[in-house]
């Protein structure tokens, strides 16, 4: 049994030893050896006998304190530097830490500078961290097939030829070039050549202020300023027969009123009805365009939310010689070369020792309204301009309209902008995309004093020209996703005149099946 540890507070019994005692003091342990049996050491002790061994055991017990206290140091020492190494391996812990913070805040600050790219089904695009310099990539590709009644036995009147072709491939880069400044390009593939489309730049100064400078559409049609990609029929109404098309010039256009009313403002070259202005424009006369569309319940959750009605115009002048036709110089985008069904074949043309010469003008009232799948567009459009053809010379009126009507099947929403599926079509599972149904009615009316005048004096030729055209027509379109459509149209013209008296005085009605493939993103 061990012996009791001498009165020193710290002090513990070795197990098992009478004589070994462990002293903890100071944060330092003291190994302890006495020479007896402390029982007996301090037995003796108290009666006075073995003085000598007292004494020893003194001696012992200091010697084993000394010797004792140099292991201690050692112990001390080797604990020293035990710390120092803990405090060496603490601060290399705390460099390493530090780096690893440095690394992930460039890696931090590089990540946000570093460029976007997105590939989705609005299409391509690639910009910095800020979003400030930008480059998107778009494109549209429709394949159509035209069938008409009859044989092709062209030249006659009514007489059209079945055919296949690449009605639009347009490519179009876009984007910004920091805050202020915005570009487009797109050139056209389809048809018989290549040609440029739209080419211009912008300075962007605030929403309600943008000021755009190149090639691009005047500001007139309600339709014919509707993407082609977004279309409700294959083709685009008679209206867009009477307004201008592309042009060059400058425009300033923006939105105020919280965004419910937009207004653009261009000066311009000046372009042919239903036409694009061919530079160069050498008859130093110029058109003024302006449009204001307003929808003033835009911010208004309800029925009439996406009701939009607007007034457009032009107003200019055009010189041309009398009797020098219209392909000249000075008024290659004088006159309009022809008027074309929906089916796309010319129904009226001028004379072509016909000229321009004087002020023209263009007038157009338009709506549009949406309300869930229920879609209506309407515009009413009046062109005038004074013609010449040798001594011949007045002004004429032409006048077209259009009201199309339009219902999603599947219940998605409808807008200006075209329809996007909520089910995309999976071949093999549930989608099947959405179904749209259309009908269109419209109609064009030249001027009865274009075909006023003895012989070859007069405007037109009413043999060959027809005075009133009159459109019907019905649409189905699938939207198989957002990028993809096919859509089938039935179309049928019906005219007054264009024919001679011995062909019925009435160019035979027109009666066209057209089909479309369309990709877009």
């Amino acid at each position: 049994m061990s012996a009791a540890c001498p009165s020193m507070p710290g002090c513990a019994p070795w197990p098992g030893k009478d004589r070994y005692f462990l002293l903890y003091k100071n944060n330092l342990i003291f190994f302890l050896i006495f020479p007896c049996h402390l029982q007996h050491c301090a037995t003796q002790s108290r009666s006075g006998h073995h003085m000598l061994q007292k004494k020893n055991f003194k001696g012992a017990f200091q010697l084993s304190l000394v010797a004792l206290a140099a292991g201690a140091f050692s112990a001390q020492s080797f604990a020293a530097e035990s710390d120092a190494s803990v405090q060496d391996l603490d601060q290399r812990v705390r460099i390493l830490e530090r780096q690893l913070e440095i690394q992930k805040e460039e890696a931090d600050a590089k990540a946000k500078e570093a460029a976007v790219v997105t590939a989705d089904s609005k299409g391509f695009s690639i910009k910095n961290a800020k979003g400030d310099y930008e480059l998107q990539f778009h494109s549209l590709i429709q394949a159509d097939a035209r069938f008409y009644n009859g044989d092709s036995l062209g030249g006659t009147p009514g007489r059209l030829s079945d055919n296949f072709l690449l009605r639009r491939v347009e490519p179009t880069l876009s984007g910004s070039l920091g805050k202020y400044v915005g570009f487009l390009v797109t050139p056209e593939f389809g048809g018989n050549s290549p040609a440029l489309l739209d080419f211009w730049g912008e300075l962007r100064f605030d929403p309600a202020a943008n000021v755009r400078a190149g090639r691009f559409k005047e500001p007139v049609g309600l339709e014919n300023l509707q993407s082609s990609g977004a279309l409700t029929f294959i083709e685009r109404g008679l209206p867009t027969d009477l307004v201008p098309g592309r042009d060059i010039g400058l425009q300033v256009h923006g939105q105020l009123l919280s965004q419910t009313l937009s207004y653009a403002v261009g000066y311009f070259n000046g372009a042919a009805d239903g036409g694009d202005a061919t530079p160069p424009d050498t008859d130093n006369r110029h058109d003024l365009a302006a449009r204001l569309f307003a929808e003033p319940f835009k911010n208004n959750p309800g029925i009439v939310q996406n009701l939009g009605v607007g007034i457009a115009g032009t107003i200019g002048s055009v010189a041309g010689t009398a009797g020098s036709g219209a392909g000249t110089a000075a008024n290659s985008a004088a006159i309009v070369s022809g008027y074309k069904t929906v089916g796309q074949n010319t129904f009226f043309s001028y004379r072509g020792a016909t000229v321009a010469e004087g002020t023209r003008s263009h007038l157009s009232p338009q709506a549009y309204w949406y309300y869930n799948n229920y879609g209506v567009l309407a515009e009413y459009v009046i062109s005038r301009q004074r013609l010449v053809n040798g001594a011949n010379a007045g002004s004429i009126k032409n006048q077209a309209y259009e009201v199309t009507a339009s219902y999603v099947i599947t219940g998605e929403d409808t807008g200006y902008k075209g329809v996007k599926p909520q089910s995309p079509f999976r071949l093999g599972a549930d989608g099947w995309g959405a179904f749209e149904v259309a009908a269109r009615t419209g109609g064009i009316n030249i001027d009865s004093r274009a075909f006023a005048g003895a012989g070859t004096s007069s405007f037109a030729d009413i043999t060959s020209s027809a005075q009133v055209a009159r459109e019907y027509g019905v649409a189905f379109n699938w939207y198989l996703n957002n990028n993809a459509k096919v859509a089938v149209n039935y179309e049928e013209t019906r005219f007054d005149g264009g024919a001679t008296a011995a062909q019925g005085g009435n160019r035979q009605n027109e009666r066209a099946i057209l089909a479309r493939l369309q990709v877009a993103f």
